[in-house]
């Protein structure tokens, strides 16, 4: 049974961050979680310290910065777990395995394994304490190995069935209030053109004062933050 829609990666980032933080307080109740957590948290808090550094060198003797980056346009790639800025990401910045690391029984580390006794052997302690006892399935290397292929950092996606019961709510809430702006961008998304947000000015009004209007509903325009089910 797919995900109900308001499960989705945006209806979670687009919470408050202090409702964020308590959520992520109380999945920290997991060990896994946890642990993952704060793995990503360290490689963002060195990624930061380095900004800095590259930053400051990158400052003129007058103070004047040049290519200054911040840790807003910092994102953690999916496939080698790094911090990376998306204006530098291109087919040879992301170094990983395609496939998923399993357990490699031919390995002598498992000689004297007894599962009976022993318990079974792929898990995350034995992955992390034995890692030269698994395998990558796409190469054949170890679980000591960094990766085998290159390619662009990704970033976590939502599944296209998530995207597309997102957009079916738009249209549902548009459909719900119809007005003439609503209308037109109902009929654009059940089309799969893209929808400007924002009402247009009126066609009768002047160049000048379309321009006018357009620039302040954008400045203007709020964030749309979904409600998250209680039952979930």
């Amino acid at each position: 049974m797919p995900p109900k829609p308001y499960a989705s990666i945006f209806s979670i980032t687009s919470q408050p961050p202090e409702n964020i933080v308590k959520a992520m307080r109380a999945l920290c109740h997991d060990d896994k979680f946890r642990e993952q957590a704060y793995m990503y948290l360290g490689k963002l808090s060195r990624h930061e310290k380095q900004l800095k550094e590259q930053n400051a060198k990158n400052s003129t003797a007058a103070g004047v910065k040049r290519n200054h980056k911040t840790m807003i346009d910092v994102e953690i790639c999916i496939q080698c777990n790094q911090p990376f800025h998306e204006d530098n990401n291109d087919k040879k910045s992301c170094f990983y395995h395609p496939d998923e690391m399993e357990e490699d029984l031919d390995s002598d580390v498992w000689v004297d394994w007894d599962e009976r006794c022993h318990g079974p052997i792929d898990t995350e302690i034995n992955r992390k304490s034995f890692p030269d006892g698994f395998m990558y399935a796409c190469c054949e290397k170890d679980g000591t190995s960094k990766g085998c292929t290159w390619g662009e950092h990704k970033v976590a996606q939502d599944p296209e069935h998530i995207q597309k019961a997102y957009i079916d709510r738009l249209i549902a809430s548009a459909d719900a209030m119809p007005s003439k702006s609503t209308t037109s961008n109902t009929n654009a998304l059940k089309s799969g053109e893209s929808v400007e947000i924002g009402a247009k000015a009126d066609e009768g009004g002047s160049s000048a004062k379309k321009r006018k209007l357009d620039s302040e509903e954008k400045e203007n325009q709020p964030q749309e933050v979904i409600e998250i089910s209680d039952d979930e």
